[in-house]
Protein backbone atom coordinates (compact mmCIF):
# COMPACT_ATOMS: atom_id res chain seq x y z
CA UNK A 1 0.00 0.00 0.00
CA UNK A 2 0.91 3.38 -0.78
CA UNK A 3 0.73 5.43 2.13
CA UNK A 4 3.17 8.50 1.00
CA UNK A 5 0.15 9.99 -1.06
CA UNK A 6 -2.93 11.72 0.33
CA UNK A 7 -6.59 10.83 -0.89
CA UNK A 8 -6.57 14.28 -2.30
CA UNK A 9 -3.18 14.12 -4.04
CA UNK A 10 -4.44 9.91 -5.66
CA UNK A 11 -7.75 11.85 -6.69
CA UNK A 12 -5.82 14.10 -8.61
CA UNK A 13 -3.07 12.29 -10.48
CA UNK A 14 -6.30 10.01 -11.61
CA UNK A 15 -8.28 13.19 -12.48
CA UNK A 16 -11.18 12.32 -9.65
CA UNK A 17 -12.82 15.00 -8.10
CA UNK A 18 -11.03 15.70 -4.63
CA UNK A 19 -13.66 16.41 -2.76
CA UNK A 20 -15.41 13.45 -2.75
CA UNK A 21 -14.05 10.40 -0.69
CA UNK A 22 -11.66 7.95 -2.45
CA UNK A 23 -12.42 4.61 -2.87
CA UNK A 24 -10.20 2.27 -1.06
CA UNK A 25 -9.99 0.23 -3.80
CA UNK A 26 -8.28 2.46 -5.27
CA UNK A 27 -5.43 3.10 -3.27
CA UNK A 28 -5.16 -0.64 -2.60
CA UNK A 29 -4.43 -0.84 -6.42
CA UNK A 30 -2.59 2.21 -7.10
CA UNK A 31 0.87 0.99 -5.13
CA UNK A 32 3.42 2.13 -5.94
CA UNK A 33 2.19 4.96 -7.64
CA UNK A 34 4.94 8.06 -9.20
CA UNK A 35 3.86 11.47 -9.15
CA UNK A 36 5.71 14.45 -8.87
CA UNK A 37 5.26 14.07 -4.84
CA UNK A 38 6.69 10.37 -5.17
CA UNK A 39 8.86 10.48 -8.09
CA UNK A 40 10.79 7.67 -10.29
CA UNK A 41 14.20 7.87 -8.39
CA UNK A 42 15.89 6.31 -11.57
CA UNK A 43 14.09 9.00 -13.87
CA UNK A 44 15.64 11.64 -11.60
CA UNK A 45 19.29 10.39 -12.11
CA UNK A 46 18.57 10.38 -15.58
CA UNK A 47 18.30 14.11 -15.89
CA UNK A 48 21.28 16.23 -16.19
CA UNK A 49 22.37 19.43 -14.40
CA UNK A 50 18.82 19.77 -12.85
CA UNK A 51 16.64 22.62 -11.97
CA UNK A 52 15.75 23.87 -8.54
CA UNK A 53 12.42 23.46 -8.41
CA UNK A 54 10.40 26.72 -8.18
CA UNK A 55 8.75 27.87 -4.96
CA UNK A 56 8.03 31.23 -5.58
CA UNK A 57 7.35 33.34 -9.14
CA UNK A 58 9.99 35.03 -10.92
CA UNK A 59 7.65 37.33 -12.13
CA UNK A 60 5.84 38.27 -9.39
CA UNK A 61 7.00 36.18 -6.74
CA UNK A 62 4.11 34.89 -6.09
CA UNK A 63 3.49 30.92 -4.80
CA UNK A 64 4.00 28.01 -7.31
CA UNK A 65 2.35 24.87 -6.86
CA UNK A 66 1.97 21.71 -8.73
CA UNK A 67 -0.75 21.50 -10.92
CA UNK A 68 -2.12 19.00 -13.17
CA UNK A 69 -2.94 19.99 -16.67
CA UNK A 70 -6.46 19.25 -16.24
CA UNK A 71 -6.37 22.71 -14.57
CA UNK A 72 -4.55 24.49 -17.35
CA UNK A 73 -5.95 23.09 -20.53
CA UNK A 74 -10.37 23.21 -19.95
CA UNK A 75 -10.14 19.22 -18.57
CA UNK A 76 -7.40 17.76 -21.26
CA UNK A 77 -3.91 16.15 -20.77
CA UNK A 78 -1.29 15.99 -23.20
CA UNK A 79 1.96 13.97 -23.08
CA UNK A 80 2.70 11.42 -20.79
CA UNK A 81 3.38 13.66 -17.76
CA UNK A 82 -0.14 16.10 -16.95
CA UNK A 83 2.21 18.07 -14.25
CA UNK A 84 3.37 21.34 -14.20
CA UNK A 85 4.90 24.38 -11.57
CA UNK A 86 2.19 26.76 -11.63
CA UNK A 87 2.25 30.46 -10.17
CA UNK A 88 -1.03 30.57 -8.61
CA UNK A 89 -0.99 34.61 -9.23
CA UNK A 90 -0.03 35.28 -12.65
CA UNK A 91 -0.26 31.65 -13.95
CA UNK A 92 3.44 31.51 -15.25
CA UNK A 93 4.13 28.12 -15.34
CA UNK A 94 6.75 25.34 -16.79
CA UNK A 95 6.15 21.58 -17.29
CA UNK A 96 8.64 18.67 -15.47
CA UNK A 97 10.81 15.84 -16.90
CA UNK A 98 8.80 12.75 -16.76
CA UNK A 99 7.90 10.91 -13.62
CA UNK A 100 10.05 13.57 -11.57
CA UNK A 101 9.39 16.78 -9.66
CA UNK A 102 11.89 18.56 -11.98
CA UNK A 103 11.36 21.44 -13.85
CA UNK A 104 11.93 21.32 -17.39
CA UNK A 105 13.13 25.02 -17.44
CA UNK A 106 12.04 28.20 -15.58
CA UNK A 107 8.97 29.82 -15.32
CA UNK A 108 7.71 31.65 -18.34
CA UNK A 109 4.43 33.82 -18.56
CA UNK A 110 2.42 33.54 -21.44
CA UNK A 111 4.20 35.71 -24.16
CA UNK A 112 7.58 34.22 -23.32
CA UNK A 113 5.42 30.55 -23.40
CA UNK A 114 4.56 31.40 -27.08
CA UNK A 115 8.07 32.79 -28.45
CA UNK A 116 9.60 29.78 -26.77
CA UNK A 117 7.56 27.82 -28.67
CA UNK A 118 7.56 29.72 -31.76
CA UNK A 119 11.51 29.98 -31.90
CA UNK A 120 12.07 26.28 -31.14
CA UNK A 121 10.01 24.80 -34.19
CA UNK A 122 13.30 25.51 -36.81
CA UNK A 123 15.43 23.80 -34.12
CA UNK A 124 13.09 20.96 -34.33
CA UNK A 125 13.23 20.74 -37.85
CA UNK A 126 17.43 20.10 -37.53
CA UNK A 127 16.75 17.00 -35.47
CA UNK A 128 13.65 15.80 -36.68
CA UNK A 129 14.16 16.03 -40.45
CA UNK A 130 17.60 14.12 -40.07
CA UNK A 131 19.78 17.54 -40.92
CA UNK A 132 21.64 16.91 -37.29
CA UNK A 133 20.68 14.32 -34.42
CA UNK A 134 19.35 15.87 -31.33
CA UNK A 135 22.48 16.14 -29.31
CA UNK A 136 24.27 16.66 -32.15
CA UNK A 137 21.69 20.05 -33.03
CA UNK A 138 22.31 20.89 -29.30
CA UNK A 139 26.05 20.84 -29.71
CA UNK A 140 25.96 22.74 -32.59
CA UNK A 141 23.50 25.57 -31.23
CA UNK A 142 25.30 25.72 -28.14
CA UNK A 143 28.35 26.44 -29.55
CA UNK A 144 26.80 29.20 -32.19
CA UNK A 145 25.37 31.03 -29.24
CA UNK A 146 28.42 30.96 -27.15
CA UNK A 147 26.61 28.75 -24.02
CA UNK A 148 27.75 25.74 -22.38
CA UNK A 149 25.45 22.62 -23.44
CA UNK A 150 23.91 22.72 -19.95
CA UNK A 151 22.56 26.57 -20.86
CA UNK A 152 21.52 25.61 -24.23
CA UNK A 153 17.50 24.52 -23.86
CA UNK A 154 14.75 26.25 -24.89
CA UNK A 155 12.61 25.93 -21.68
CA UNK A 156 16.03 28.26 -20.15
CA UNK A 157 15.94 30.84 -23.19
CA UNK A 158 14.53 34.72 -22.32
CA UNK A 159 13.12 35.97 -25.35
CA UNK A 160 15.84 37.84 -27.22
CA UNK A 161 18.07 34.44 -26.84
CA UNK A 162 14.92 32.41 -28.58
CA UNK A 163 15.20 35.06 -31.26
CA UNK A 164 18.89 34.76 -31.30
CA UNK A 165 18.11 30.63 -31.58
CA UNK A 166 15.46 30.92 -34.06
CA UNK A 167 17.67 33.06 -36.48
CA UNK A 168 20.40 30.53 -36.32
CA UNK A 169 18.68 27.26 -36.98
CA UNK A 170 16.82 28.85 -40.17
CA UNK A 171 20.35 30.08 -40.99
CA UNK A 172 21.09 26.12 -40.60
CA UNK A 173 18.01 24.92 -42.30
CA UNK A 174 18.56 27.04 -45.04
CA UNK A 175 22.14 25.77 -45.82
CA UNK A 176 21.19 22.14 -45.55
CA UNK A 177 18.60 22.97 -48.32
CA UNK A 178 21.22 24.46 -50.05
CA UNK A 179 23.64 21.72 -50.23
CA UNK A 180 20.65 19.09 -50.45
CA UNK A 181 19.83 21.47 -53.97
CA UNK A 182 23.59 21.09 -54.93
CA UNK A 183 23.80 17.39 -53.84
CA UNK A 184 20.10 16.72 -56.03
CA UNK A 185 21.85 18.64 -59.18
CA UNK A 186 24.84 16.58 -58.95
CA UNK A 187 23.00 13.44 -58.92
CA UNK A 188 20.87 14.65 -61.58
CA UNK A 189 24.42 14.99 -63.78
CA UNK A 190 25.12 12.12 -62.92
CA UNK A 191 22.41 10.32 -63.96
CA UNK A 192 22.21 11.87 -67.30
Amino acid sequence: MNLNLTDAELALHYGLPADQPLDPSLREACAPVVTPWTPCPKAIARVPNPLPVPTACRYCNGVVAITHHRAIYRGRTYGDWPWVYRCEDCEARVGMHPTTNLPLGTLADAALRDVRNDCKKPFEQLWRGRQLGRTQAYKWLAKAMGKSLAQCHFGLFEEQECMTAHQLCLDKLQEAQAQGSVMANAFKKARQ
